[in-house]
């Protein structure tokens, strides 16, 4: 069965056993993007979803990667 996807909907995109990415709109903050990822999919974890920091990136807008199929959406990715 196929889910129709609102265009302004967040949505998780990836799910694996200890990494998964989420599809948000552009202007939400780190809590609320982290708030989303833990109600979508709850982790088994004792520290549960950890938004990936990398230290290579300039910015912290380089964690947040456009989406090329949503205007003013970004892929975020989480790990357990």
């Amino acid at each position: 069965m196929t889910r129709k996807v609102d265009k302004e909907e967040a949505m998780v995109t990836q799910v694996g056993l200890l990494s998964m990415q989420v599809c948000v709109p552009k202007g939400w903050s780190n809590e609320e993007i982290s708030r989303f990822a833990r109600m979508a999919v709850p982790c088994g974890t004792s520290n549960g979803w950890q938004m990936r920091k990398q230290e290579e990136y300039a910015t912290p807008d380089q964690e947040r990667v456009p989406c090329s199929e949503r205007t003013n959406f970004v892929h975020v990715l989480f790990d357990a």
